[in-house]
């Protein structure tokens, strides 16, 4: 099947537009695609915490599931200590890589706090951060209505 020229170049045009890049072309005819100086991407600025220590990161999207402290959930350490070494209680949240005591805001609501870890696998280590939150809730069957979410996690401190 052949396509005409002017359909072929409509679709590069509408890619490289989609893409973030531009067509230039030169007063001689040349024309070259390059990326458009529009679209690079910015880090975005670190706000500044309420009590000015430390800063807080921009929400990003992250995986949020849902544990209980029975044998299915936790295994071997199913004794309702997390691995920061405090008894559980809700707001109590699992992340590798997130120093304990760190706060998060999830989905505009405060609260969680980073006492516990998971499988390495599932929630990476210091090295590899895997944007992914288990939260303690008191029971399984809780839990498992939770089920798996989607949601905006701040870094508070």
């Amino acid at each position: 099947m052949k396509y005409p020229i002017t359909s072929i170049m409509t679709t590069l045009i509408i890619t490289a537009l989609v893409l973030g890049y531009v067509m230039q072309v030169s007063p001689n005819g040349d024309a070259s695609i390059k990326p458009s100086s529009q679209s690079k991407v910015e880090a975005s600025p670190i706000s500044k915490d309420t009590d000015g220590k430390r800063g807080t990161d921009p929400p990003t999207l992250w995986k949020i599931t849902y544990y209980c402290s029975c044998a299915k959930c936790c295994g071997k350490w199913a004794d309702g200590i997390t691995a920061s070494g405090k008894e559980v209680q809700e707001g109590f949240v699992a992340c590798n890589w997130l120093p304990f005591g760190t706060k998060l805001r999830i989905d505009g609501k405060d609260g969680y706090t980073v006492q516990d870890r998971g499988a390495k696998s599932l929630f990476g280590d210091k090295d590899r951060h895997i944007k992914h939150l288990d939260i303690w809730l008191p029971s399984h069957k809780e839990a498992l209505k939770q089920g798996v979410k989607y949601q905006t996690v701040e870094i508070i401190k």
